[in-house]
């Protein structure tokens, strides 16, 4: 079942407790709720990023700014944890394509991997799509022991978000 699918049926399950819709679509605020909900209930507990996420796209919903990067970062945590796949942060989604952008011209060449990182490199780790770059990403690095390095990177400032939720992000810091 895809995660699109498995946001549909979460829908479905909740259509009574909220009908706030926007053309057919779940509102933010809909999604925000749920999100919410979930979370109280431990649904997110395993996601070291939940907290900041749900926050992020919280100040989004309710300074009517919410891109999608904000929905998809919460989106794609409900995917791992619907699908017991392991969590994954946005430290090691960026340690893990800046290692193998240092290795690369070493042998572990992977055009999957290269274009998993053009489609979700401009968003990151906050875009739908990141596990399955992280999961590709952990195989190839543990495939290739001998390129273990710790080098450790940050998103680069201008994946960092601005406006709304930059505000938000430094009150949780």
């Amino acid at each position: 079942m895809s995660q699109r699918s498995r946001l549909r049926k979460l829908e479905k399950q909740n259509a009574t407790t909220n009908k706030t819709t926007i053309g057919g679509e779940r509102s933010p605020q809909w999604w925000l709720a749920e999100f919410t909900r979930l979370a109280e209930q431990g649904f997110f507990d395993k996601e070291p990023d939940a907290p900041l996420a749900l926050q992020l796209y919280r100040a989004a919903v309710e300074h009517n700014d919410p891109h999608m990067i904000e929905w998809e970062w919460v989106a794609e945590m409900y995917g791992r944890v619907s699908e017991g796949k392991p969590p994954v942060t946005e430290v090691e989604f960026w340690e893990l394509a800046a290692w193998y952008r240092r290795h690369e011209s070493e042998g572990i060449h992977d055009a999957n991997i290269n274009y998993d990182l053009s489609n979700t490199y401009s968003g990151g780790p906050r875009r739908m799509g990141s596990t399955k770059v992280v999961m590709r990403l952990r195989r190839l690095r543990a495939a290739h022991p001998e390129l273990a390095d710790d080098h450790p990177i940050l998103a680069p400032p201008s994946m960092r978000c601005a406006g709304p939720c930059a505000e938000s992000a430094e009150k949780t810091r």
